[in-house]
């Protein structure tokens, strides 16, 4: 699966454009959504012996969702307002339109068995070895 299948890249970006101030709306949310449901993947995997898939899972949870958790620490920038909320529901609205203009089912994209392609992934498991 590529990485534009992937709802955390779109959640990276955003906060990208958040933290270098193009917009006011804050991806706190998503964040700790999406960190959230890592842990649970983690822990499912780990259930399932997937030992050396956790260990790449686990950094990329760590590079595109702690660190960016810590830079808005940093700043004191974690905050969880109305307009925010409701900017992150349209993000999702807008992922989950993009994937059925794709044809890619939501199961199919974050199947922990199939082979995930986005750059990061191949990265990683490339120097993990």
């Amino acid at each position: 699966m590529t990485f534009d299948k992937k709802f955390s890249y779109w959640i990276l970006a955003w906060f990208f454009v958040f933290f270098f101030g193009f917009t006011s709306y804050n991806p706190s949310l998503l964040l700790f959504i999406a960190l959230s449901y890592n842990i649970v993947m983690i822990v499912y995997m780990f259930s399932l012996g997937m030992f050396q898939k956790i260990k790449t899972y686990a950094s990329i949870a760590f590079l595109i969702k702690v660190l960016p958790l810590l830079a808005l620490l940093y700043k004191n920038q974690i905050a969880f307002n109305r307009e925010s909320t409701i900017f992150s529901m349209f993000l999702a609205f807008i992922y989950l339109l993009y994937m059925r203009f794709t044809n890619t089912s939501i199961s199919d994209a974050y199947d922990i068995h199939k082979k995930n392609s986005a750059p990061l992934t191949n990265y990683i498991e490339k120097h993990m070895k």
